[in-house]
């Protein structure tokens, strides 16, 4: 039996845009061509942290115009103090089990739609915005197991020793495939969220 992480990873859960478009970035497969040819490519946390603040206090107040009773936080490498990243931007919707459809309902309004080829559940949406590069909504029900977007946020968070691990984890896999990436990226999110008791 997998755990959530694994199911999530193995169902593309973290696939994420490109830092730089694409020159053909409406091209459904851009993303993936880029990857190809280039691997993964990070920024240190002073090359894109504050643009990625500001850039969540701006869908925050979006999301709880239209959201009131949401729980929206940012979570990712961006919403952690000395985090390298891809430079994308990761928020957490959480929402009562019963307000979950109507909940991405508003969300596709704002201008996002659903990531094709990534884990969709009854407790889980995967949402990516239709105008902006790098900006992904995860939609998940108050409670759930998919919960864990929080508890490794507030791992690295508190955890120094755990967040320079990560950090040279990402650096090693600079050129790396997305699929190389994101299978290392799973297993070292499930060893820690384990050892932390989750």
């Amino acid at each position: 039996m997998t755990s959530p992480v694994q199911d999530d990873y193995h169902q593309n859960i973290f696939q994420k845009l490109p830092i730089k478009k694409y020159d053909n970035a409406n091209h459904p497969l851009a993303k993936i061509w880029r990857t190809a040819i280039l691997g993964m490519k990070f920024l240190k946390s002073n090359e894109y942290q504050k643009a990625s603040m500001e850039l969540f206090n701006l869908m925050e107040k979006k999301l709880r115009n239209s959201l009131p009773t949401a729980r929206i936080e940012h979570i990712g490498a961006s919403s952690v103090p000395g985090a390298i990243s891809k430079g994308d931007l990761d928020i957490f919707v959480g929402l009562d089990n019963d307000r979950l459809e109507k909940g991405i309902q508003a969300i596709s309004e704002l201008g996002f739609e659903i990531k094709q080829n990534t884990l969709r559940t009854s407790e889980l949406c995967m949402m990516e915005s239709k105008t902006q590069d790098n900006l992904s909504v995860q939609v998940v029900a108050n409670g759930s197991k998919f919960e864990f977007f929080l508890h490794f946020r507030d791992i690295l968070k508190n955890h120094p020793t755990v967040l320079s691990e990560y950090n040279r984890l990402k650096e090693k896999c600079e050129d790396y495939g997305e699929d190389e990436y994101r299978e290392i990226k799973s297993n070292f999110i499930e060893k820690i969220l384990k050892e932390y008791g989750f």
